[in-house]
């Protein structure tokens, strides 16, 4: 969404905001840009608001904003509707509420500006650096006299004079800021307007580059808008820009299409033609395999561009096939969950482990066929029994360094990870506990996070992990609250209990199905043994018939009739084959996904732990946290997908579910 915005004026963006209601087209006047990357600023919303130092009705919030700053997001800066006003400089604040040093450290955050309805100061440091900075104007003084920091992440209201009345605009967090040379639009992120922008505006740039070309031509200028605009030319235009629409024939879509479209497309039409859904039918087989290979080429924005440009040759030649590790990683969650899961080491460090494996057999190979010498001359006394051993022992060393150093780099990664998501939980909570927690407040704390599960239960294994964090959630913050609010803490020592209980019963559950899936594939393993067996005696049963070698044409042909008949009811039939190779697939993928589970569980205790134990902060704010991620949880667990939403359910969670209900005979 954000890369998108960024590809685009403030002016495209504010034309698509006036087509679907928005009066002011989004814009804030006022602001100037005073610095600039060169490049078009677009981030979500962190909100600061400042209030008077003597403002009675607002706390000063200690510790500051800006190490919170989150990535990607644009630092908009407020103050209380009590010191603005309608005319230039149209803030009662002559203090500068931003400097320099905030811009360095918004930096080297990777945020991509700053938005400030009031005064900045130390221009020259905010030019330097090359940041997107807007404001009202400049200042010298720094702001701690007069005004104190009253707020994050929350809504501002922004004070705007108007025809034929002054108007309030309010900013709330995460809502699409964007910035250029021609200033600041918002775009509100709570309904579907950024996604109807997203598809208006190219079409709408493309109609108007063929305007410009036409009243280059001589066409006047009122004809040449209303036929140019006409939504019928959007697709015929845009489709003559790309070189190939194969793939977007295959998905059924347009060259216009969103990655939503393109994403339900695939889902659509995976689900009609999957193999398993259509034994025996190779036409089906074929669609479902194009589909697919359409799909990874579409679904990829910069092969998708490559393809636009180039076509088919250049993709093929580029593309390869994803590997398992990103084979798992979309089916569990894919990237919507990373902010809340991280990412998943587990297959990351089970093909470091095999090749760990690998190369410890290449060792023993080399000192079996007397490639490998011991280096010390002192050894050269030995026999070649204790040279052997004395090998033995040196490859057990260095396997041991080996493991050591792959579990070391594993726990750096794993603790890397959970600090990320530390900070982006935080984050996330602050848009409660860093407010005054009115009913306004928690409305819209409520209203984000329930937007965000609509969204998330859609992902492949979406609603599971969905549910997952929000019981993980709950029970985390029943049970520091119970242990600071029950007597003697024995609330949450009961909770605690209960959840080593449940992690216990994970383990095994994960355990049993490997083990499933271990048994199912010794099953297929005996049944494709039986079929070749079976190939070879008919080989051999028609080179006996073919020489001639015929005995006794009475009781012996009838016994081998009989035998015939009682091992060919043992032979699996293709369809049963089928059958256990698709068990198979969903066995390994559940016992893949028990695994994700358990190491995503795992991840979001420990990110919930040091978010709620955190010695920084006190106990009141801990409580507030709590109370927070518990508000959270319980959007999250309660959140199901409709009948029409069920249907479409991910290809990969009938597999598991269906492998779930079967057990290998």
């Amino acid at each position: 969404m954000l890369k998108f915005f960024s590809q685009y004026s403030t002016c495209d963006v504010s034309d698509a905001l006036l087509k679907y209601g928005v009066s002011n087209g989004g814009f804030f006047p006022n602001l100037t840009r005073f610095s600039t990357s060169g490049a078009t600023m677009a981030g979500k919303a962190y909100t600061v608001l400042f209030a008077a130092r003597d403002d009675p009705n607002y706390e000063e919030i200690k510790g500051g904003y800006i190490d919170n700053l989150p990535e990607d997001a644009v630092l908009v800066i407020g103050l209380t509707p009590e010191l603005q006003k309608l005319d230039a400089p149209y803030v009662k604040i002559n203090n500068a509420l931003y400097g320099g040093l905030m811009s360095a450290r918004a930096n080297y955050l990777k945020s991509p500006g700053t938005v400030v309805f009031g005064r900045i100061r130390d221009l020259k440091e905010h030019q330097d650096l090359e940041r997107n900075v807007f404001a009202y104007g400049l200042g010298t003084a720094a702001h701690a006299p007069v005004v104190k920091l009253a707020g994050i992440n929350v809504p501002l209201k922004i004070t705007l004079d108007s025809h034929p009345e002054p108007y309030q605009e309010t900013i709330n967090p995460d809502d699409y800021i964007i910035g250029d040379e021609n200033g600041v639009v918002r775009v509100d992120r709570s309904g579907d307007l950024a996604q109807k922008c997203i598809e208006y505006i190219p079409k709408r740039v493309a109609a108007d580059q063929l305007v410009a070309e036409d009243i280059q031509g001589g066409a006047k200028c009122n004809e040449a808008q209303k036929r140019r605009r006409a939504e019928k030319i959007f697709p015929i235009y845009l489709n003559s820009m790309v070189v190939d629409t194969t793939y977007y024939d295959l998905l059924e879509v347009t060259p216009t299409a969103t990655d939503l479209e393109i994403k339900k497309s695939y889902r659509k039409l995976a689900i009609k033609y999957h193999p398993d859904k259509n034994h025996g039918n190779e036409e089906a087989a074929e669609i479902f395999k194009k589909v697919s290979e359409a799909y990874q080429i579409l679904s990829d924005k910069q092969l998708r561009a490559k393809y636009d440009q180039h076509g088919l040759s250049e993709v093929r030649e580029s593309s390869e096939m994803a590997d398992p590790e990103q084979f798992f990683d979309q089916i569990f969650g894919g990237e919507a969950f990373l902010d809340y899961i991280g990412e998943l080491t587990l297959f990351k460090n089970l093909s470091k482990q095999y090749e760990l494996e690998a190369e410890e057999e290449a060792r023993q190979n080399a000192a079996l066929t007397g490639n490998l010498r011991l280096e010390d001359g002192k050894y050269a006394d030995l026999s070649e029994e204790q040279k052997l051993k004395m090998m033995k022992k040196e490859q057990e060393r260095v396997k041991k360094e080996e493991q050591d150093r792959l579990d070391e780099e594993s726990r750096q990664r794993k603790e890397e990870i959970k600090k990320e998501l530390v900070k982006k939980l935080i984050a996330k909570l602050s848009l409660y506990t860093e407010t005054d927690k009115s009913d306004d407040i928690i409305r819209s704390f409520k209203s984000k996070f329930q937007l965000e599960a609509e969204n998330l239960k859609m992902e492949s294994f979406g609603l599971e992990i969905l549910h997952t964090i929000g019981s993980i959630y709950i029970a985390k913050a029943n049970i520091f609250m119970r242990s600071h609010r029950t007597f003697l803490g024995l609330g949450g020592w009961m909770g605690s209990l209960r959840e080593k209980g449940g992690i216990i019963k994970d383990t095994f559950r994960t355990i049993s199905s490997a083990l499933e899936a271990q048994s199912t594939m010794q099953e297929l393993a005996k049944m494709t043994e039986k079929r070749e067996q079976m190939q070879k005696s008919e080989e051999g049963g028609d080179e006996t018939l073919d020489s001639g070698e015929k005995k006794d044409e009475g009781n012996e042909n009838s016994k081998d009739a009989k035998n015939a008949k009682t091992a060919q009811e043992e032979i699996p039939s293709d369809e049963a084959v089928a059958e256990m190779e698709k068990l198979l697939i969903g066995k390994i993928i559940a016992a893949a996904w028990k695994g994700s589970h358990l190491e995503i569980s795992s991840t979001i205790r420990d990110v919930v732990d040091s978010v709620l134990y955190d010695k920084s902060i006190n106990t009141a704010k801990a409580l507030e946290r709590a109370e927070a991620l518990k508000m959270i949880g319980e959007i999250f667990k309660n959140t199901q997908r409709s009948k029409w939403e069920a249907e479409e359910a991910r290809i990969f969670e009938e597999l598991v579910a269906e492998a779930t209900q079967k057990r290998a005979k």
